[in-house]
């Protein structure tokens, strides 16, 4: 992705970029890892990034079968789009929350 955190708005991706910067974090987008290393990780590229402790934080995508789950709406992560009461945009009886729902971010 061409920014941190692409499931969030861009303000808040813009955010916690700065943030992340301010403390001295060199911050890369669009980098794969191709490999984790004992000393570091490998990106795609072949480039080796040194590293004494390496942290996996994976993306929030809910399950492909939301997706196609009685025409309800979802955006590219499969999460179900809901309303600020949690009901989804397309049925007000079904509700949801968690990693499955796209929250309004006001």
């Amino acid at each position: 992705a061409d920014r941190i955190l692409p499931a969030l708005p861009q303000r808040l991706s813009d955010a916690a970029t700065k943030l992340l910067q301010s403390k001295g974090v060199r911050v890369r987008t669009s980098a794969r890892v191709a490999e984790v290393l004992p000393n570091g990780v490998r990106l795609s590229s072949g480039q080796i990034i040194p590293a004494e402790l390496v942290v996996w934080a994976a993306g929030v995508k809910a399950p492909e079968f939301l997706k196609d789950l009685d025409g309800l709406e979802t955006n590219r992560a499969n999460q179900l789009i809901v309303r600020p009461t949690l009901q989804t945009t397309r049925d007000e009886n079904i509700f949801a929350i968690g990693d499955c729902a796209a929250c309004p971010w006001t």
